[in-house]
């Protein structure tokens, strides 16, 4: 159960990484962006502007949508069929569904075996969770890769109407 809550945690801690870079992808857009007359790019065709960065916002906020995906909690996830109803008792839902002597009680008359197969489910489920998770991690990933290529052909358009538009000498 500890390994699965660690790669539980590193999950989030490589979302929030990625959120990161992903930040650092938006100031170099935003400041090429809000800069470009002072970086001499008012010759550059209006049309690149255009389609360069609807595209980059709309595929950023694409990808941020996965990001919150990955760190989203899951604590509410039901138990696995094959657990019997009245028996639960380390899911969220299912400790929340009784008053605290209920709980208590049921805590008293558990048997090994039954709390063998309620560790097994909870295992099981937070398994799900991290496929989830990580599943949406993969995403948020490409997505940077995505990014950083359209961020690397502003970089390069800018950098050759520079070159292009310098004044010889």
């Amino acid at each position: 159960m500890d390994h699965l809550f660690d790669v539980l945690e590193l999950g989030d801690r490589r979302t929030r990484f990625a959120l990161l870079i992903l930040a650092a992808l938006n100031a170099v857009n935003i400041l090429i962006a809000a800069r470009a007359d002072q970086l001499g790019l008012s010759g550059l065709s209006p049309w690149f502007f255009r389609i360069y960065i609807p595209a980059y916002v709309l595929l950023s906020l694409y990808f941020v949508a996965y990001a919150i995906s990955a760190l989203r909690p899951r604590l509410r996830q039901r138990h696995l069929s094959g657990t019997p109803a009245g028996g639960r008792l380390r899911m969220v839902d299912d400790i929340l569904d009784r008053d605290l002597d209920s709980y208590y009680a049921a805590w008293q008359q558990v048997e090994i075996g039954q709390l063998n197969r309620e560790m097994s489910n909870h295992a099981h489920v937070l398994a799900r969770t991290n496929a989830a998770k990580y599943h949406a991690l993969d995403r948020v990933y490409l997505g940077l890769v995505v990014l950083v290529a359209l961020t690397a052909i502003m970089v390069v358009t800018v950098g050759l109407h520079l070159i292009v538009a310098a004044p010889p000498g």
